[in-house]
């Protein structure tokens, strides 16, 4: 039988690489130019890429009942609406965020996305009843810390990158206008997962279920609602519109490195979200905001500057000078913050304060080594 202590590496080490590929793929999309309804154009359609996302999610259903799964303890009924209101907040900070990556680099936009890290940690105190110790509250002031740091970078850069026909403060001023969009995504993505935990911790909703039931209300709601709205809404995409399901398509027929991009995207998401939702089982929606937001950055912002080096410029992200060195700063600093609250480092011992470990509240807010720990020693007679 396979240890809680695998269980958590191997779900850690597939979220890593799913959700690295997912940054780079989509950041690729939005640079890949493809003929579309009215002429070529660049792949920028980020309410498609939430139904792909969805449809990835959508997966888990199937392979819930093929393992034999246990069944819920609730209704029917009861699951339906549980599962559907969180994938209404994915569908906005998904859809949010990946707006935002249209005016900044991937890197960026993922450590922005450790915003989430602060909003879960105030959802877990106010609706999950937890506390806290000093290395925790240390190490989310550390990731606000970080995410300044980033965004004054990203603002720079996006000057000192501007084409020559554009303004470098407009540029600049797009770049702010995405990081406040991506940090925003995150108020939804941190109620997801702290509903997500609470379903599965108190209601034992399995994980492949969840999953796959919110995948299939997000697939739902693009199809019958967003796609028709967005075709008729006013915008920059084909037609006019804000997106273009039509165009998407066309787009998609054309290329052949579309095709293969959304393939591997829905792929990677489908991963990425059956192992959060077993991270968020395991450990708690704490550990799991801060897997996706801390370890992936380090491998995205080094693969994107790979990949700008090894296509010449044609995707990725260039190394620009003393901004892409606070970004490496504000890198650091966020790493520092996770580890504080993760207990890889320690405060100062005058710093510290005893508290007891014990019951749910003391497990949920134990870091991932601990948490383990004590939860298998609650379960010995």
């Amino acid at each position: 039988m396979v240890s809680k202590g695998a269980q958590a590496f191997g779900i850690v080490a597939g979220m890593l690489l799913s959700g690295t590929l997912i940054t780079l793929n989509v950041k690729t999309l939005y640079q890949t130019q493809a003929e579309g309804l009215e002429g070529p154009g660049p792949f920028t359609k980020p309410w498609f890429l939430s139904f792909a996302m969805f449809l990835g999610m959508l997966f888990a259903l199937p392979l819930h009942f093929a393992t034999g799964a246990e069944k819920p303890d609730v209704p029917w009924s009861e699951v339906a609406w549980r599962c559907s209101f969180p994938a209404l907040c994915d569908l906005m900070a998904t859809t949010l965020g990946s707006m935002g990556l249209i005016f900044v680099s991937a890197s960026t936009f993922q450590i922005c996305r450790g915003a989430s890290v602060v909003f879960v940690a105030i959802f877990t105190v106010l609706f999950l009843k937890r506390s806290l110790n000093r290395s925790q509250v240390s190490g989310v002031l550390m990731v606000v810390m970080a995410l300044c740091v980033i965004g004054r970078a990203s603002v720079a850069e996006a000057g000192k990158t501007a084409k020559p026909h554009e303004d470098p403060s407009a540029a600049a001023a797009r770049a702010l206008f995405g990081v406040m969009l991506i940090v925003g995504a995150q108020v939804f993505q941190a109620v997801q997962f702290v509903w997500e935990e609470k379903q599965m911790k108190q209601l034992k909703l399995p994980p492949l279920l969840l999953c796959g039931i919110e995948g299939t209300f997000g697939t739902l709601m693009m199809l019958l609602i967003f796609f028709p709205v967005l075709s008729v809404l006013p915008g920059h995409d084909a037609h006019g519109s804000l997106e273009s399901i039509h165009d998407t398509w066309v787009k998609i027929q054309n290329s052949a490195t579309l095709r293969v991009l959304v393939v591997s995207y829905i792929l990677a998401v489908f991963i990425l979200n059956c192992c959060g939702v077993y991270c968020t089982k395991v450990l708690s929606g704490m550990h799991r905001s801060l897997v996706q937001t801390g370890l992936r950055t380090m491998c995205v912002w080094a693969s994107g500057i790979a990949l700008f080096n090894f296509t010449d410029g044609a995707y990725g992200e260039p190394w620009v000078g003393w901004t892409s060195i606070l970004e490496v700063m504000g890198f650091i600093t966020f790493l520092c913050g996770f580890f504080l609250y993760s207990g890889v480092l320690k405060l100062p011992s005058m710093f510290q304060a005893c508290e007891p470990v014990s019951g749910y509240a003391a497990l949920a807010g134990s870091p991932p080594k601990d948490a383990l720990k004590v939860a298998q020693e609650s379960q010995q007679p």
